[in-house]
């Protein structure tokens, strides 16, 4: 708990900082595009701004007793990490994907949480993904288990805009991951 808070406190405190470089970082990547300079393309640059601004925000806000650790992991591509090139085995073939975060227990217990960021307004829930048979996170899972030696915590999509409700599944009882249902 006293960890919780230490971590929430300093992201509290550094969010100007935090806001300074995500926009320093969105002003570089939009010099490198092909953005129109018209009101169009000020507008979809100043809702890149927004959505952005709203997900440091709830970052800090959440406050979980986890640490970001891996970013973009890649598996089953040429691309990827020494040990991740032959993607995930299911019977006679390899999925190949990309998780987007991997954050783990700070107490350096093997445990994790992915998350799948969303450029739209919502995310499904276990129940949409068990009804509508959707694998990522399952799969991610799996990864995270089987070639990253990690136990799930969970597995959960982050939209970046509209409410930015983070869903997915956890695994039941594990307290270590408050904030969700």
């Amino acid at each position: 708990e006293a960890y919780q808070k230490m971590v929430y406190d300093w992201a509290r405190d550094d969010l100007p900082a935090a806001y300074a470089l995500m926009r320093r970082c969105l002003g570089d990547a939009l010099a490198g595009q092909k953005v129109p300079d018209s009101v169009a393309g000020k507008e979809l640059a100043r809702a890149l701004e927004r959505d952005l601004d709203a997900f440091l925000r709830g970052e800090t806000e959440m406050a979980l007793p986890l640490v970001p650790r891996r970013y973009e992991v890649r598996f089953g591509s040429p691309m990827a990490a020494p040990g991740l090139k032959e993607g995930l085995a299911i019977g006679d073939f390899h999925v190949s994907g990309q998780i987007d975060r991997i954050d783990v227990d700070p107490a350096m217990s093997p445990r994790g949480l992915v998350w799948d960021y969303k450029s739209g307004a919502s995310a499904h829930s276990a129940v949409e993904m068990e009804r509508e048979g959707r694998l990522q996170i399952p799969l991610y899972l799996l990864v995270l288990r089987d070639h990253l030696g990690l136990e799930p915590m969970g597995g959960v999509y982050m939209p970046l805009s509209g409410g930015r409700r983070a869903r997915g599944m956890l695994r039941a009882g594990d307290e270590r991951v408050p904030g969700f249902a």
